[in-house]
């Protein structure tokens, strides 16, 4: 197995028809993601510029959730690293109200 390549990217610039709501750049945890469970079932991390999930749950669900403004038209961009090569998929879930 070969050592993941961590490449380098810049900062995100929003779309032209668009505003940048959210970016995480994982350099102040207090500022950063949650876990969506509690410190039983889950560890979120930040250091070195990178946003660490770690889960003790039976079924190993990760799950993070951010503070988040009202929009609408959302184009999400996320880049993942996986610890390991047995990791089946990943997926982001939207959660809204007063959806149409």
């Amino acid at each position: 197995m070969t050592a993941p390549v961590a490449l380098a990217q810049a900062d995100p610039e929003p779309r032209p028809d668009g505003d940048l709501l959210l970016a995480d750049d994982f350099d102040d945890a207090a500022a950063s993601a949650l876990a969506s469970y509690g410190d039983e079932w889950m560890a979120w991390e930040v250091a070195g510029g990178v946003g660490t999930l770690s889960s003790s749950s039976a079924d190993n669900e990760l799950a993070a959730q951010y503070p988040a403004p009202a929009a609408t038209d959302v184009l999400i961009e996320v880049d993942l690293r996986f610890a390991s090569d047995q990791v089946e998929g990943a997926g982001v879930t939207f959660r809204g109200s007063d959806l149409l």
